[in-house]
Formats: C-alpha cells, sequence, structure tokens
C-alpha cells in the first residue's frame, strides 16, 4: 500500500519484488497473517493494511498519528519512545 516510489528506493538489484512482473504467487503480509489467525480460530476481520495501521496507530500511543500518507512524505516515520529511560 505504499508507493511505488518506496519499493524503487528502498528495492535492490537483488529483491524480487522490485518490480510487478516479479510479484508471482505472492500475497500481502497483512493477508497472510488474517489467513494464518482464522486457521488458529482467531477473528481478524480487516480488509487492508490500512485498516490495520488505523487500529495500531488508535490503540498503541508509540504509533499515534502514524499514516502512510505521513510514511510516504516523510521517507518513513520517528515514533515516539513511551519508555522511561534510566541511568
Amino acid at each position: 500500500e505504499m508507493s511505488l516510489a518506496r519499493l524503487d528506493h528502498y528495492g535492490t538489484k537483488f529483491d524480487n519484488w522490485v518490480k510487478d512482473e516479479n510479484r508471482v504467487d505472492c500475497i500481502p503480509a497483512w493477508e497472510f497473517l488474517v489467513r494464518v489467525a482464522g486457521e488458529m480460530g482467531r477473528d481478524m476481520s480487516y480488509t487492508s493494511s490500512r485498516e490495520i495501521l488505523a487500529e495500531v496507530s488508535d490503540t498503541n500511543p508509540t504509533f499515534e498519528g502514524v499514516t502512510y500518507q505521513q510514511m510516504d512524505d516523510e521517507g518513513g516515520i520517528l515514533l515516539k519512545s513511551t519508555a522511561k529511560v534510566t541511568q
């Protein structure tokens, strides 16, 4: 679901997925996880990675406000740390 520019930018000549014609017999990771969860008797009714990211963003303070658009605009994300650092 990320822009093609990201695939082209971060892909290497050794990655089989850099070009669309090389995407054979594969499914997105989010769909794979939904299927595995179903086989384990867990109900995960997500229909896209954006839906999963939205839930993570809404329920995990570290990912608060993170979107695909933000990742595209900023070339990634800088996560906020919620852990207290002790010395």
